[in-house]
C-alpha cells in the first residue's frame, strides 16, 4: 500500500512530537508505490529541535507520477521540557498537467498512421499523384510504386464493377447531378432517389465566384443563395451597353441601355455589344420578308442586309423627315412634325419616330383670303435615267378642302418642254375629307422620255370668297419609281 503524506499529515505529526517532549521520537518508513500510468515525486522533512536535548528526525517519502510533482516540507520546533513550543509548517506543492492531442487528418502534417499529409490510412483517401502504402490509400483505388495513380478503370467510358454509373461513383470519384448512385458517397451532394441531386456548392467559398455589386452568395443546402447588399446603390460599372444602373433586391438593373437605333432598317437590327458598348448591326437572314425603303410591292426580300425588291427599286423616296433633299417650300407650306388641328393628322405615315410630313399650316387651317396657287415644289430629276423602267409617282395624303371655286387643289409634273402638266385636280362640290392618311398613284410614262429636269409640284389657291376653313394638303412617303411602287 502506497503511503501519501501531505501537509496536513506533517502538521499532525508535528504535533505529536511536541506533546511527547524530549521522549517523542517521530518515525516514518520510506515507501514507493509504482503504478504504470503515472509517477509521483513527494519529499517530506520533519525537523525537531528544543534547548534542552535535542533530537532530529527526517522522513522521506517518494513517489513517482508522470502528470504530478509533489514538494511538502514540515519543520517543529521544541525548546524542550517546560518551554514554549513553537511549530512552524512550510508547504510547497508544484504540479505539472501537460495535455498532448494526438495525430489528426486536418494538421497539416504527415504523421500516424496517413501516407501522405492528413490522407490515407484511417483518414480520407489520398488524391492522385499522393503518397500510398496500398490500395485503400488512394481515391482511384490504385496504389502503384506507392504512388496512387488514376484507375484506368474510371477512364473507359463503361460502367464497371464498383461504379454507380459511367466512370463515377464507388473509387472512381462522385458523381454529378443526375447520375446514377447508391448512396451519398457516390455524389457531390446527396443521393435521392438513386440520382445524385443537383448540387451547387459545399461550402461558400463554391459561390464567390457569383457575388457581385448587388449580392454575395452563399452556400444553404448544396444551393448558392444570393443575399442583397447596395440596396439603391450605383452598379453596372462592367456593362458597357448601359449607363445609371442601380441595385434592387439583389439585381442591378434599370439603367438607360446604350441607344443604336440609327442602324435599324428592314434588313438589320442595331445592338450594342456587350464585350466594347459599340453598337453593331445584325443581319437578318437571307430572303427574310422585308419592307424596302425604295422597294416596290410586297416582294422585296433580305439580301446581305439589304431589302431588295425584284420587281424593281424606286429611284427617288421621300418620308419628310427633314428637307435635306431641298424642297421648294410656297406660301404656308411647311415640312416638320405633324400636328392635329383643323381636320390636320397627329401622326405621320411612314415608320419610325421622325413624325415628318409636309403640308399647308401644319396643324392649322389654311388661309381663306384670296390668292393664286401657293405649291410645294419638288427637287430636279432625271427621269431620262431610268428608260427601261416604268415611272410613276405614288405618296400617301390626308387632304381637308372646300370645292371650287372656293378652294382648287392640283399636282403638276414639269414636262421636257418647260410646260407644268396637271396629273391630279379637285372640281366642284362636294368638297374632300380624308379620315386617314390615303394612297395615291399616278402614271408619268408619257412625260419621262428626254426629260432631264423633270419636277413635281402639289398645289392649292382659293378663288372665292366665303370658303370654309379647312386644313388643306398634309403629303407623306413621297416615291419615284416603278409601277405602284410605295415602300410602306
Amino acid at each position: 500500500m502506497a503511503i501519501r503524506y501531505t501537509a496536513i499529515g506533517a502538521l499532525a505529526l508535528g504535533m505529536m512530537v511536541v506533546g511527547c517532549g524530549d521522549d517523542a521520537i517521530s518515525s516514518a518508513t520510506d515507501a514507493t508505490d509504482s503504478d504504470t500510468s503515472s509517477t509521483s515525486t513527494s519529499s517530506t522533512s520533519s525537523t525537531s529541535s528544543s534547548t534542552g536535548p535535542e533530537t532530529t528526525t527526517t522522513t522521506t517519502t517518494t513517489t513517482t507520477d508522470t502528470t504530478t510533482t509533489t514538494s511538502d516540507t514540515t519543520t517543529t520546533t521544541t525548546s524542550g521540557p517546560g518551554t514554549e513550543s513553537d511549530t512552524d509548517v512550510t508547504a510547497t506543492d508544484t504540479t505539472t498537467d501537460t495535455d498532448t492531442d494526438g495525430p489528426t487528418c486536418e494538421d497539416g502534417l504527415q504523421n500516424g498512421d496517413e501516407s501522405d499529409v492528413d490522407c490515407g490510412g484511417s483518414c480520407l483517401p489520398c488524391a492522385d499523384g499522393l503518397l500510398c502504402n496500398d490500395a485503400p490509400d488512394c481515391v482511384s483505388g490504385n496504389c502503384l510504386d506507392g504512388i496512387c495513380a488514376p484507375n484506368e478503370q474510371c477512364n473507359n467510358g463503361q460502367l464497371d464493377d464498383g461504379e454507380s454509373d459511367v466512370d463515377c461513383g464507388g473509387l472512381c470519384g462522385p458523381c454529378e447531378a443526375g447520375q446514377m448512385c447508391l448512396g451519398d458517397e457516390d455524389c457531390l451532394g446527396a443521393c435521392v432517389d438513386g440520382f445524385c441531386d443537383a448540387t451547387e456548392c459545399l461550402e461558400d467559398v463554391d459561390c464567390e465566384g457569383m457575388n457581385g455589386e448587388c449580392a454575395v452568395y452563399a452556400c444553404v443546402e448544396s444551393a448558392c443563395v444570393p443575399e442583397a447588399i447596395n440596396e439603391g446603390g450605383d452598379c453596372g460599372g462592367d456593362d458597357l451597353c448601359s449607363s445609371q444602373n442601380v441595385c434592387t433586391a439583389g439585381v442591378c438593373g434599370g439603367g438607360v441601355p446604350v441607344d443604336c437605333s440609327d442602324l435599324d432598317n428592314a434588313c438589320t437590327v442595331g445592338l450594342c455589344n456587350p464585350e466594347d458598348g459599340q453598337c453593331i448591326a445584325e443581319v437578318a437572314p437571307n430572303d427574310t420578308p422585308c419592307q424596302a425603303a425604295l422597294g416596290c410591292g410586297d416582294a422585296a426580300v433580305c439580301t446581305d442586309g439589304a431589302c431588295i425588291d425584284p420587281d424593281g427599286e424606286a429611284f427617288f423616296y421621300e418620308p419628310f423627315s427633314n428637307n435635306d433633299n431641298g424642297w421648294t417650300l410656297g406660301t404656308e407650306w411647311e415640312i416638320g412634325p405633324a400636328v392635329a388641328g383643323c381636320g390636320d393628322p397627329d401622326t405621320d405615315h411612314s415608320p419610325g419616330d421622325d413624325n415628318g410630313v409636309a403640308g399647308v399650316v401644319l396643324g392649322g387651317c389654311a388661309t381663306t383670303a384670296l390668292h393664286d396657287y401657293y405649291c410645294l415644289t419638288s427637287p430636279v430629276f432625271n427621269a431620262s435615267e431610268y428608260p427601261g423602267q416604268d415611272l410613276w409617282l405614288t405618296f400617301y395624303r390626308d387632304l381637308y378642302s372646300d370645292y371650287t371655286p372656293y378652294m382648287k387643289n392640283k399636282i403638276e409634273v414639269l414636262n421636257k418642254d418647260g410646260t407644268w402638266v396637271t396629273v391630279y385636280e379637285t372640281f366642284g362640290a362636294p368638297g374632300i375629307n380624308d379620315s386617314e392618311w390615303t394612297y395615291q398613284e399616278y402614271d408619268l410614262n408619257a412625260l419621262k422620255e428626254k426629260n432631264e429636269a423633270m419636277q413635281i409640284r402639289w398645289c392649292n389657291n382659293i378663288g372665292n370668297g366665303g370658303a370654309f376653313n379647312r386644313g388643306s394638303w398634309n403629303i407623306d412617303d413621297v416615291v419615284l419609281g416603278p409601277a405602284m411602287c410605295q415602300p410602306y
